[in-house]
C-alpha cells in the first residue's frame, strides 16, 4: 500500500465509460450483432489485457524497500501507457454520445482515435474529466464477472438531514 498511484483517481465516473460494451455501442454500430466481429472490441481488450497483467504484477510486488515501491509505481505507469489507446477510444465514445463526434460505426479504430484528438473533443474531455473504468481498472473489468465487488462513497449528507417542515407536511 505504499504506492497508491493506481488506486486513487480524481475523475468523474458519471461522465466516463463504465464498461467495454458501453463504449462499443458508441464506436461500432455492428458491435453485438450476430456473427459480427468488432475491430474496436479486439483492440480494446488486447490493450487492456496487457495493462491488466502489468497491474496484477504491480499489486503483487513486494514493497519492503523504497526501491520496491518505485518499481511497483513504474509498472503501474507502464500499464497506463500501454492502455492509452483505449483511453482515446473511450474519450471518442463520450464525445459521440454527446453528439460532438461522428464515429461512423465500423470505421477503422485509428481513424476514430485521430478524431478523438480534435481540439473540441480534448476540451470536452478536459472539462468533463471522465473516469473510464475499464481503462483505470482493467484488472477488475477484464476478469470473470468483471466490475467492482464493493463501492464505498461519501453520500451527500445534506440530503440525509431531515427537513422538519417537509417531514411534518407529509404526515
Amino acid at each position: 500500500m505504499s504506492s497508491l498511484d493506481h488506486g486513487l483517481v480524481c475523475a468523474n465516473s458519471l461522465t466516463g465509460i463504465g464498461t467495454i460494451n458501453e463504449a462499443l455501442k458508441e464506436l461500432d454500430a455492428q458491435s453485438g450483432k450476430s456473427g459480427q466481429i468488432s475491430l474496436f472490441g479486439a483492440l480494446i481488450e488486447d490493450k487492456l489485457s496487457e495493462a491488466s497483467q502489468l497491474l496484477i504484477e504491480s499489486a503483487s510486488a513486494a514493497e519492503a524497500t523504497a526501491k520496491d515501491v518505485e518499481y511497483a509505481s513504474q509498472i503501474a505507469k507502464e500499464a497506463r501507457t500501454r492502455a492509452e489507446q483505449t483511453k482515446l477510444l473511450f474519450d471518442a465514445a463520450v464525445a459521440a454520445r454527446l453528439g460532438l463526434l461522428d464515429t461512423v460505426g465500423g470505421a477503422d479504430p485509428s481513424v476514430i482515435e485521430k478524431r478523438s484528438m480534435q481540439p473540441e473533443v480534448r476540451e470536452l474531455v478536459t472539462t468533463l474529466k471522465p473516469a473510464h473504468m475499464p481503462y483505470l481498472f482493467p484488472e477488475v473489468f477484464l476478469r470473470e464477472n468483471g466490475g467492482f465487488d464493493v463501492l464505498v462513497g461519501n453520500p451527500p449528507w445534506e440530503k440525509i438531514k431531515i427537513e422538519e417542515h417537509q417531514w411534518w407536511g407529509l404526515r
